[in-house]
């Protein structure tokens, strides 16, 4: 059995431990938070033992599992995910692991010179119908793909009144680049291939970071990508991968992939749309990607770890770079 702990209370603490229950041969056994009530709080939602150890000083886990998963804001990421890597502890950290290339770098090389599972949080290549996307990748020749990732954040009315929630704090959350962007980021990077430009305008806060991204990326292969990324606004449109061949593949977002579709044009131009897979909404989105970290330490597979830590490094080179408003 492995043993996990968990650093974090917030919703996503919660829904990994949910995730976690229904992994087999593995078992959350520590939580770490500030405040002893918040984690048992945590503990009594997720009807945890009652043997869960509770520890105010993440550090202290290390005495306790054997891997942890970091829940916490992305800025603290670095720090938390070095000081267990150090420990002989493996890691699963929430999107996204760092802030910087250098960073990640640096987690990486600890983690093969210890040979120890390390892995990026990020759902969507994972799950099960992201295979739909790939087979129509092979099938078709993808020439522009419209991604779009929006939700009205549940912080509007604190931004509003001049607040800063810790995932709009510069050295926390540091707006929508980090914390939504990753995902259309990624997900093109994994689908679509290599990045060899990119193009990027975002509308800033006070405080510099941003709430609203505007992104035009240039694969190796020629295909554009432009993502729509806003935390300022819902949006109904759909995700497109668009082909020459009269025939396009539709999604609702990177994120959840809960609809996919077959878009059709005769030659009149007249269009027709057959859905080829709807989500299973009982179904918690991380059960895919704990299980994953899981296998990775049943089976030591290290060639498969280094794929993903790869992908992760080509995803936060990007973010980095529009974060920081340098060309690509």
């Amino acid at each position: 059995m492995i043993k996990i702990g968990t650093i974090g209370t917030s919703y996503i603490a919660d829904m990994f431990i949910h995730a976690a229950k229904q992994i087999e041969n593995l078992e959350v056994t520590a939580v770490s938070s500030r405040k002893e009530q918040t984690a048992r709080q945590l503990i009594e939602r997720a009807n945890l033992s009652e043997n869960t150890k509770i520890v105010e000083d993440w550090k202290e886990l290390i005495a306790f599992v054997d891997c942890v998963y970091i829940g916490t804001p992305n800025g603290t990421h670095y720090e938390i995910a070095k000081y267990l890597l150090e420990n002989n502890k493996h890691v699963f950290v929430e999107k996204t692991a760092t802030f910087k290339v250098q960073e990640f770098e640096e987690l990486m090389k600890i983690a093969k010179a210890k040979n120890l599972i390390l892995m990026e949080a990020f759902k969507p290549i994972h799950y099960p119908q992201y295979q739909l996307l790939k087979d129509f990748k092979n099938q078709y020749d993808i020439v522009t793909v419209n991604l779009t990732q929006s939700s009205y954040s549940r912080f509007m009315p604190e931004l509003k009144s001049g607040q800063n929630p810790s995932s709009f704090e510069p050295n926390l959350g540091r707006g929508t680049t980090y914390d939504m962007l990753v995902y259309p980021v990624q997900f093109a990077i994994d689908l679509l291939g290599d990045i060899k430009h990119v193009k990027s305008m975002k509308r800033k806060l006070p405080n510099g970071v941003s709430i609203i991204n505007n992104v035009l990326l240039e694969h190796e292969n020629g295909i554009l990508t432009t993502i729509n990324n806003s935390k300022m606004s819902f949006s109904g449109i759909n995700n497109e991968l668009a082909t020459e061949d009269r025939v396009n593949l539709i999604f609702d977002n990177p994120n959840s992939l809960k609809k996919i579709a077959i878009c059709k044009w005769d030659q009149k131009y007249k269009s027709t749309v057959e859905e080829i897979f709807t989500n299973d909404q009982s179904i918690n989105s991380m059960i895919y990607e704990t299980q994953v970290f899981v296998d990775l330490i049943q089976n030591n597979d290290f060639a498969q770890r280094d794929k993903f830590l790869e992908l992760t490094k080509k995803t936060i080179k990007v973010l980095e770079s529009i974060d920081n408003e340098i060309d690509y």
